[in-house]
């Protein structure tokens, strides 16, 4: 599964992650982020490989990384580079 990601077009990075959310309709799934090469969409291609590859896509999430978040995550840790609060 992990190759045919990073076999994708326009993907810059891909790494798997932990699945373990406690739910039994997700167990044995695999999760992965992908990073998209600057300028590439890849969530028709993503749909694409999916139904060639008769994998069950059950998430696809989207997310714009700012340059305040940078900024925000290079200055005071990666705990409030969401917006929340560190804890100190």
């Amino acid at each position: 599964m992990r190759q045919g990601l990073e076999n994708l077009a326009g993907a810059a990075r891909v790494a798997a992650i932990a699945a373990g959310d406690g739910d039994a309709r997700t167990s044995g799934a695999a999760r992965f982020v992908i990073e998209s090469a600057p300028g590439h969409d890849l969530r028709r291609r993503l749909f694409i490989l999916a139904r060639d590859r008769q994998w069950v896509l059950l998430e696809l999430q989207r997310e714009i990384v700012r340059l305040e978040d940078v900024f925000r995550q290079l200055t005071t840790g990666p705990d409030t580079a969401a917006g929340g609060r560190s804890a100190k």
